[in-house]
């Protein structure tokens, strides 16, 4: 193969890598105007529904996995992150995170009443992710990025600093409040204890204790050896 030879192929490869480049470009491109019209109709969406979205749970959760696909924020009405990006995109975990615990959460719906301790939740979401451990600390940031998209509430009992995500609109008055708050280092309580440690009379430690077993947070468990106890499987709490 002569000089010239080889100054053509030499060419010819530098042409096949342009034209190579120019369609990787087109194609990105694309990908690009696809991804910010996808992103454009469900602005629409979002603005068209707004008030489906905000009352319907079930709506809003798909609303907020959508938004997690094409790399929104998880808040509705929001299209560009506050503050500065981050480089290796923290935001995107913690999204990502946060419908992660969400799906836990709602798995263990019917064990717990829709209502659980944050310290229960980092428990099982690294049950649920063997070979992986996630801090406190990242399943709290994702838990807040949860409870700013409207999709679970987040309140602290004051005696005990004990933080409870609530993720099924579940309405709790000032009394079960002050029997959570109870219950919370232990994960059980009694009647017994509740008229003692409140000064409440029989019947309305009863109706508190009927609505969180109607409810599904606690549970009611009978035996000779331990009484009569009130089991929160949210705050920990097994009859086992």
């Amino acid at each position: 193969m002569g000089l010239h030879d080889i100054e053509k192929k030499l060419k010819l490869e530098r042409e096949f890598k342009k034209k190579g480049t120019e369609l990787m470009m087109k194609d990105l491109g694309k990908m690009l105007t696809s991804l910010r019209e996808l992103r454009g109709e469900l602005k629409k969406f979002e603005k068209k529904y707004a008030k489906e979205i905000k009352t319907l749970p079930a709506y809003r959760e798909q609303v907020v996995r959508m938004r997690a696909e094409l790399g929104l924020p998880l808040e509705i009405g929001v299209y560009e992150e506050k503050g500065k990006p981050r480089l290796f995109g923290k935001d995107k975990y913690y999204d990502k995170l946060g419908l992660e615990a969400l799906g836990i959460l709602q798995k263990n719906k019917e064990a717990s009443g829709g209502i659980m301790s944050l310290a229960e939740i980092v428990l099982l979401v690294n049950k649920e992710t063997p070979g992986v451990t996630i801090s406190p600390d990242d399943i709290n940031s994702a838990i807040k990025r949860l409870e700013k998209a409207d999709l679970v509430n987040v309140f602290e009992l004051k005696s005990s600093d004990v933080k409870l995500v609530e993720f099924v609109p579940v309405g709790l008055s000032s009394d079960q409040n002050e029997v959570l708050e109870l219950a919370s280092s232990k994960g059980w309580t009694t009647l017994e204890e509740i008229m003692i440690e409140k000064g409440w009379s029989k019947e309305r430690s009863e109706r508190v204790l009927k609505a969180f077993k109607d409810g599904g947070i606690a549970r009611l468990d009978s035996s000779y050896a331990r009484g009569t106890r009130y089991y929160f499987p949210g705050l920990g709490g097994s009859s086992s």
